[in-house]
């Protein structure tokens, strides 16, 4: 992953295997999970080990700060809880060229993709309109497991 920000989807937000996984071994520096609803919590660099910092903020945040995400030395992994906000934050300018799901877990209503990757209708359209923006998508549970190129047409037998 060459680029300077990593947007990921991953419905269990930033937990261990992404935040040891990822963060040390991609050099990144600043993780922002990106949180529905209004408001930001930041975490101290000083309580994370390693010196990156954490922060929790809405779509609307992310990008009206989005110059500042990529200042400096090392790489910015924004996670999202859901494909819809990656969307907004695609469709709003964040400029990422790929989108990395990492996690979409089964809940009522949706499709198994992967064992990691489970789909709704509505999931389908979302990611139809992400692809349509000219970004790539992959499925990725880990660094250290395969990469599936998710491309069109997605169809899942709903």
């Amino acid at each position: 992953m060459k680029e300077k920000i990593i947007l990921r989807v991953d419905d269990r937000g930033p937990h261990s295997q992404v935040l040891i996984g990822w963060v040390f071994r991609l050099g990144i520096k600043r993780v922002v999970v990106c949180k529905e609803g209004k408001g930001s919590i930041s975490a101290p660099n000083h309580f994370l080990p390693g010196g990156f910092s954490l922060s929790f903020l809405s779509p609307q945040e992310i990008l009206k700060n989005k110059s500042k995400l990529s200042e400096g030395k090392g790489k910015v992994l924004i996670i999202s809880y859901s494909l819809n906000s990656a969307y907004q934050l695609i469709k709003g300018g964040l400029g990422v060229k790929e989108l990395n799901i990492g996690g979409l877990h089964y809940r009522k209503g949706k499709k198994r993709l992967l064992d990691f990757v489970h789909f709704g209708k509505r999931d389908i359209l979302i990611l139809e309109k992400i692809i349509s923006l000219g970004v790539r998508i992959f499925a990725q549970e880990n660094l250290d497991g395969p990469r599936y190129n998710l491309k069109p047409p997605l169809r899942i037998d709903i």
